[in-house]
């Protein structure tokens, strides 16, 4: 076979394989969202005993993957609903389960306050922490139990907890912002905004995992007390005008 037909052949067998590699890689990333979801879903029910979840992986890159669509609770008003979870990490990261940053946006909650409780819809949130509980405190069936993905930062956005009292229902527009201050991920710095009736409400706090303590600074600026007449009116014959400024730990 002579020089210019052996470089032909060679690179030909090398477009065969880089059309192949090519092909498996696609393939991949068609299928393998379908395949995280089979995988994911009975793991979710089993860890949080909870039957009615659904939820959907739309893409899943080298650098990123996008979740929508993640309902806890019956339709039409679930308990939870994320119409997006957006996940940023880098392969060698993602390879020793650890993720740069976790983004949840367009969050929905759903609860309603009874005799001074507040319960969840369609979910026995002490059933479901019990459940969590057991399996924390249950031995690895064999071997070491599996290393905890660590998020380096977590993200809320677009969110609102909204609670039904006496059938009125009340929504409070929130974010949430966690980034871990150590390497063992036990202490966790977490910021919050809440926004009722258009009032911003800043809070800051530690969280330390280890000694299961968390410290707690809430700012609250000019509220205008006017705004929530009817919720005063809630705990009987009391009216409020006016504006507060406030500042307090736990």
């Amino acid at each position: 076979m002579s020089s210019k037909r052996k470089i032909v052949f060679s690179l030909g067998i090398l477009l065969v394989l880089a059309v192949c590699l090519l092909g498996l890689i696609a393939g991949s990333f068609l299928f393998l969202p379908r395949f995280l979801e089979s995988r994911l879903h009975p793991q979710l029910i089993e860890a949080t005993g909870i039957s009615d979840i659904a939820f959907n992986v739309r893409r899943v890159g080298f650098f990123g993957a996008d979740l929508g669509g993640i309902r806890i609770g019956g339709l039409p008003n679930p308990a939870l609903l994320i119409r997006s979870v957006q996940l940023d990490y880098a392969p060698g990261g993602l390879y020793h389960k650890k993720i740069d940053r976790v983004v949840l946006s367009g969050i929905e909650v759903r609860g309603q306050l009874e005799n001074g409780k507040i319960f969840s819809n369609d979910i026995d949130l002490q059933k479901v922490l019990s459940t969590l509980q057991s399996r924390q405190k249950a031995p690895p069936s064999t071997g070491q139990p599996p290393a905890p993905v660590m998020v380096k930062r977590l993200e809320i956005r677009n969110a609102a907890a909204i609670l039904k009292i006496n059938n009125r229902s009340y929504r409070i527009p929130f974010e949430i912002d966690i980034t871990p201050e150590n390497s063992e991920y036990t202490l966790f710095e977490a910021g919050a905004r809440l926004y009722p009736r258009g009032q911003e409400i800043n809070s800051r706090g530690r969280i330390d995992l280890s000694r299961r303590q968390i410290h707690l600074e809430t700012e609250i600026a000019a509220l205008n007390l006017s705004r929530f007449s009817d919720l005063f009116g809630l705990a009987g014959d009391i009216s409020a005008s006016g504006q507060v400024g406030l500042t307090a730990t736990a």
